[in-house]
């Protein structure tokens, strides 16, 4: 892709998710989707990251794109199997799971600490929020 060189020039944009830049200069873009997507997902996010690296004429490292999940039902990247994440995304280069995902946006320990404050949180205002929506348990 980035070795592509076509003389008729086509105007192009892409939107991403999340946008990040390091004090380093790296970019990093990501595309927040569901952990089990459908193949039409796969292949969409897939042809729009394509689309980055092309638009800003760079690849790793200095440009990084990814299909971000930031949660894994399976619990961890061994266990994930949902096949058409597997059949149709790179799921070791393209793929960020859960923590991995949490760690780039915020640091080593970041999703640790977000299920600690979801899980205070919860605990404080969980009876609050469960009146509002009209269950009364």
């Amino acid at each position: 892709m980035l070795k592509a060189n076509n003389k008729d020039e086509e105007t192009i944009r892409t939107i991403t998710d999340v946008y990040l830049k390091t004090h380093s200069g790296k970019e990093f873009y990501f595309e927040i989707k569901s952990p089990k997507p459908n193949k039409g997902q796969g292949i969409e996010v897939t042809d729009r990251l394509l689309r980055t690296h092309a638009l800003r004429h760079l690849g790793p490292p200095k440009v990084n794109t990814f299909y971000a999940m930031a949660y894994n039902p399976y619990g961890s990247r061994k266990n994930y199997n949902h096949s058409f994440a597997i059949s149709h995304l790179d799921m070791k280069h393209q793929v960020v799971l859960q923590d991995e995902f949490w760690d780039i946006i915020g640091g080593k320990g970041t999703f640790a600490s977000l299920l600690e404050i979801y899980a205070e949180v919860g605990k404080e205002k969980g009876r609050q929020i469960i009146d509002r929506l009209g269950y009364d348990f």
